[in-house]
């Protein structure tokens, strides 16, 4: 008789490409704009009450997730065989129910609550605890997953960069990698919509028209069409984090980077100055 494995599933960047800590600051910010002080005020007395704050005072339930399609056939395939899955995730608990109540794949769940926050050590020490050493399998993405591999008996990584593949290939008994990371220049250039830049060529047509082709009036003109087109790009991205929830429900504008989780939320964020 086939022996029955327990399978521990990472949420954030591994079952779903994106970060649901993140979407929940959007939807906080565009629900309550003008209590982003709040977000401070939480963040100080810890990341897991930051956490159970944010999912208390508004629901993802509105926005769908871009679940990754390859660890997603991955779970239903270990489901299907008879294995205990485990939902085990540094998102908050109201977070980890919600995806397990959209997706039902899951026989438990272990997730942050108010007073702790489930990630690296933490979330390693707690599986220790509750199926033993080298008793579980799991599939995570990041490096703050690596204790977590080290004391599983076999790792399965998806979505992780190659440095990091080959560390936990070196560190631990990597059974699989599920899924792998895009080109981020190529996911960059999409982001950006550099396509649309060829519009603003039309700043440099008056030097050419006055006959007026110096090389400070050549730099000017560089420095305007320079200017307009990261100014564009800064407000495609805006517009595409701010219509995230939209975007995913449109057949062809949930492919774009941040919808489909592809590019970081935190990325966008940076990248709008």
């Amino acid at each position: 008789m086939r022996k029955k494995r327990t399978i521990c599933v990472d949420l954030d960047g591994t079952l779903t490409k994106t970060d649901t800590l993140l979407e929940n600051i959007l939807v906080f910010l565009r629900e309550y704009p003008f209590k982003w002080y709040l977000l401070f005020f939480w963040l100080s007395k810890g990341r897991s009450f930051f956490k159970a704050k944010l999912a208390e005072t508004c629901s993802l339930s509105a926005i769908p997730l871009p679940y990754d399609p390859r660890v997603l056939r991955f779970v239903e395939d270990m489901r299907a065989k008879g294995n205990h899955l485990v939902l085990c995730t540094a998102a908050n608990e109201r977070i980890a129910k919600h995806v397990n109540a959209q997706l039902n794949l899951f026989d438990e769940i272990l997730a942050s609550t108010d007073g702790i926050n489930l990630k690296g050590s933490h979330k390693a020490k707690a599986l220790i605890e509750r199926y033993g050493y080298k008793s579980f399998d799991y599939v995570g993405n990041s490096y703050a997953d690596m204790k977590v591999w080290q004391a599983a008996e076999r790792a399965f990584i998806a979505n992780a960069p190659r440095g990091l593949v080959e560390t936990a290939q070196k560190n631990a008994r990597v059974e699989a990698i599920l899924s792998t990371r895009p080109s981020y220049f190529k996911l960059l250039m999409r982001a950006l919509r550099v396509h649309q830049w060829s519009k603003n060529l039309l700043v440099f047509v008056p030097m050419f028209l006055a006959h007026r082709l110096s090389w400070t009036i050549f730099t000017q003109a560089m420095l305007a069409f320079v200017a307009m087109c990261f100014t564009a790009s800064s407000v495609y991205i805006l517009n595409d984090l701010l219509d995230i929830s939209s975007d995913r429900l449109n057949k062809e504008k949930k492919k774009r980077p941040f919808a489909s989780g592809e590019l970081s939320i935190l990325h966008g964020v940076l990248l709008i100055p």
